[in-house]
């Protein structure tokens, strides 16, 4: 991994955390249970094949709350005013999620990038309360 993301080198901010989660091989079903989103992509490997994926994937809103509890944790708050980010590539179970924290403008930035190095959060931003 090279370091604090492209947009915080540019503003010769570091990182200021990374740290790996690892989605276990079940969150997609359990996620899909507490969330009441049992979109097949996510449940069913021969569903998500014929869909063009290699096998099911973890739902983005729980990589983006693994990412989430990063930034808390890199901030040393627990509240959040605002959040976001773009989802730009799935996430396999099982798969390990890099998140990569920075301060920004007040707030924080994130990306997440996966196993291979690949972005899969990107252009994340939290507004924490104080």
């Amino acid at each position: 991994m090279g370091g604090a993301p492209a947009a915080a080198r540019a503003a010769g901010r570091s990182a200021a955390a990374h740290r790996h989660h690892p989605p276990a091989a079940r969150p997609p079903r359990q996620y899909a249970d507490a969330s009441g989103d049992h979109n097949p992509i996510h449940l069913d490997d021969d569903f998500a094949r014929a869909a063009g994926l290699p096998g099911v994937i973890v739902h983005g809103l729980a990589s983006l709350a693994i990412a989430t509890g990063v930034v808390l944790s890199a901030s040393g708050k627990t509240g959040l005013r605002r959040l976001g980010c773009r989802f730009t590539r799935p996430v396999a179970p099982g798969d390990t999620l890099t998140t990569r924290v920075w301060a920004h403008e007040g707030g924080y930035r994130f990306d997440a990038v996966d196993g291979h190095d690949q972005v899969v959060l990107g252009s994340g931003v939290a507004i924490l309360t104080p």
